[in-house]
């Protein structure tokens, strides 16, 4: 045997091993043709959940529809990329994208069907993961993760490459806060505001804005009829600013209703007109909102007293609505108790006279306190004051008696204490002084101990 026919003995083995891992290649790869997810098209914003958008005339590639994609705050949400291809193609990746309102993207996972290895790009958005090769997940899916993302897919057929872009949009819902009811003043920018009552209904936090609903003993108030209200709102841009807690706001709705209460449920003479104001404010650099509902109307305390006024939130993230209720309710004088602190003072202390607050917890809306007394001076001069707590100063006027009067929408009540100072205890001036000179004489001691001991340790230290 010559060299030339050795080397070819040699070298046909090697061949038919190179045959065999191309063929084995080829089989791992087909395996994978058919992969399915769910992306939605990005033509309109708005896209149809039967549709199939073709990606080339011999429709190698096709990548589905679906629409938005909802999910409440701080859940986690799949993305998954749906698409399917003709046989004999093979995946060659899968790359997801995020797109952000000015334009621009980012790329977030890629998976490299020829190496079979997931990339993360954490640093563009930490709580993203992939999961498996064509889905992606966000843990604990918050307002800022709101917006589009690009599935990106890649193709072998016929040893060209064939490319689709897939889109879906992600709707992260956030529920209504709390619903607080709160009893402001009364609004006169216009005369069809003028009520002596109104009541807030608020939820400081939502996406979209919550809707509110304002309801009378479990029934919900008819909003009867809509105003053509731009010329009202021009009139009244000054005060809308003033009706809702978030001050930095970027865009406002703002709708104006009337209607009619039934006070007595019959729907006879006690009917008294009403109007509602519904604010809806962006919160400035979020996507966040806030919703807060105004209802006007003139007070009838023989109606109204122990009426429960609530308000319902109702929301696309939630089965049913949030609410809150408040029971309007006059002053009582078994409510009003006065605390003294101390319990027993004596002539000179500091006294604080404060109604009991547990007391006051019942009463909405929240009274206003008038305090006064016997002598016709509260303190400094000032003949009343107005507050929950009053401040007395070194008091020294024995037998002095402090009124409170509560008063409300809904009615007044008041009650009265009687200031009893007692008197010092023999030699307390004295017993005073000998306090602080006992107290100058500790410091002077500890004083003088330190000096010593700082003195040996300097001495010590000289003579080493």
């Amino acid at each position: 045997m010559d060299f030339k026919s050795s080397r070819c003995f040699v070298l046909m083995p090697k061949l038919q091993i190179k045959r065999f891992l191309f063929f084995v290649f080829v089989l791992l790869f087909n395996s994978s043709c058919l992969v399915e997810a769910a992306v939605g098209t990005k033509e309109g914003k708005v896209p149809s959940a039967s549709s199939y958008v073709s990606l080339s005339v011999a429709k190698e590639l096709r990548i589905s529809d679906n629409p938005t994609l909802l999910v409440n705050e701080k859940q986690p949400v799949t993305l998954v990329c749906q698409f399917s291809t003709v046989e004999g193609a093979r995946l060659r990746e899968v790359v997801w994208y995020r797109e952000f309102e000015d334009g621009t993207s980012v790329k977030l996972v890629t998976y490299d069907a020829i190496m079979n290895i997931t990339q993360v790009n954490t640093i563009a958005q930490e709580n993203v993961n992939g999961l498996g090769p064509t889905s992606i997940l966000i843990n604990a899916a918050s307002p800022t993760d709101d917006g589009w993302y690009q599935c990106h897919v890649g193709v072998y057929v016929s040893n060209n490459i064939v490319e689709k872009i897939g889109y879906i949009y992600l709707n992260v819902l956030v529920p209504p806060s709390d619903v607080f009811i709160l009893a402001p003043g009364a609004i006169e920018e216009n005369q069809l505001l003028r009520h002596n009552f109104s009541l807030v209904c608020r939820v400081e936090r939502s996406k979209p804005a919550a809707d509110l609903i304002f309801t009378r003993n479990g029934l919900i108030i008819p909003e009867q009829e809509h105003i053509n209200s731009s010329g009202l709102i021009e009139e009244m841009a000054g005060t809308l600013g003033d009706l809702i807690a978030s001050k930095d706001f970027i865009n406002m709705n703002v709708v104006i209703t009337t209607g009619n209460i039934d006070l007595s449920g019959s729907w006879d003479s006690d009917v008294v007109p009403y109007t509602m104001i519904h604010i809806k404010a962006q919160i400035a650099g979020t996507k966040l909102w806030e919703s807060s509902s105004y209802l006007l109307w003139t007070l009838r305390p023989e109606h109204d007293t122990n009426a429960e006024y609530g308000c319902q939130a109702q929301h696309e993230s939630l089965d049913g609505a949030k609410t809150a209720e408040r029971v309007l309710k006059a002053p009582r004088e078994d409510w009003l108790v006065i605390d003294t602190k101390p319990s027993a003072p004596v002539y000179g202390d500091n006294v604080i006279l404060q109604l009991r607050s547990q007391l006051l917890e019942n009463l909405f809306p929240r009274p206003v306190l008038l305090w006064t007394n016997n002598i016709g001076s509260i303190a400094n001069g000032k003949k009343f004051f107005v507050g929950n707590k009053l401040y007395l100063r070194k008091a020294y006027q024995n037998n002095t008696v402090y009124k409170v009067q509560a008063f409300n929408a809904l009615g007044t009540a008041s009650t009265t204490k009687k200031l009893v100072l007692k008197k010092r205890p023999p030699g307390y001036k004295s017993s005073i002084k000998n306090r602080n000179n006992a107290s100058t004489m500790s410091q002077g001691k500890e004083f003088l101990m330190i000096f010593v001991t700082s003195f040996a340790v300097l001495f010590s230290t000289y003579l080493l």
